[in-house]
C-alpha cells in the first residue's frame, strides 16, 4: 500500500510539473510568435499547439527510458499509458491559451488581440499555479501571493529574454 501511495504522490507531483512546465513553454512561444508578423490567424495556434506536442512527445520518450532504466518492471503498455498520463497537462496547457487564438483564427479578434489575450490567459494560469502551490505550501493568503509574485517573476523573464533575443 506504501508503494501505491507513493506512486500516487509522484504521479500527481509529475503532472503538476508538467502543467506549469506546458504552462511556461507556452509563455515561451506565444511570446516567440508574437513577433512573427508573416504568420497567418490560424497559424499561430497551430504552431503553439505543435510546439507543446513535439515536447510532450520528447518528454513521454525520455519518461519511459528513465523509468526503464532506473528498474521499472511494468509491461510495456501499462509503463507508457502511466509516462503519457504523467505528461498529458504539459499538452493540456496548451487548451486555455489556445481558445483567444482560435477565435482569432475564426476572425472573432485580430491576430494581434488574440495573440496578446493568449499570453494574458497564459500569465494567468501561471499565476494560478503560484498561488495555488503557495497557499498550499505556506498556508496563507500572503504566501501564496508571493509565490504567485514569483511566478509572474518567472513568465516575465521569459518574454523579457524573448525581447532581448529578438
Amino acid at each position: 500500500m506504501a508503494e501505491a501511495t507513493t506512486r500516487s504522490v509522484e504521479e500527481g507531483r509529475s503532472r503538476i510539473a508538467a502543467a506549469i512546465y506546458g504552462t511556461i513553454l507556452v509563455l515561451a512561444v506565444l511570446s516567440y510568435l508574437s513577433e512573427v508578423d508573416d504568420l497567418g490567424r490560424g497559424d499561430v495556434l497551430a504552431a503553439m499547439v505543435g510546439t507543446a506536442a513535439a515536447y510532450f512527445s520528447a518528454h513521454v520518450y525520455v519518461d519511459y527510458l528513465a523509468a526503464r532504466m532506473t528498474g521499472a518492471r511494468e509491461p510495456t503498455m501499462v509503463l507508457m499509458r502511466r509516462v503519457l498520463r504523467e505528461e498529458w497537462p504539459l499538452l493540456q496547457a496548451t487548451l486555455a491559451p489556445g481558445v483567444p487564438l482560435l477565435l482569432g483564427g475564426l476572425g472573432v479578434f485580430s491576430r494581434s488581440t488574440a495573440v496578446d489575450l493568449a499570453l494574458a490567459v497564459a500569465f494567468a494560469d501561471l499565476v494560478g499555479w503560484g498561488y495555488a502551490a503557495g497557499r498550499r505550501s505556506y498556508g496563507s493568503r500572503v504566501g501564496a501571493i508571493g509565490s504567485a509574485l514569483v511566478a509572474v517573476s518567472i513568465g516575465l523573464v521569459v518574454v523579457g529574454l524573448k525581447s532581448l533575443l529578438h
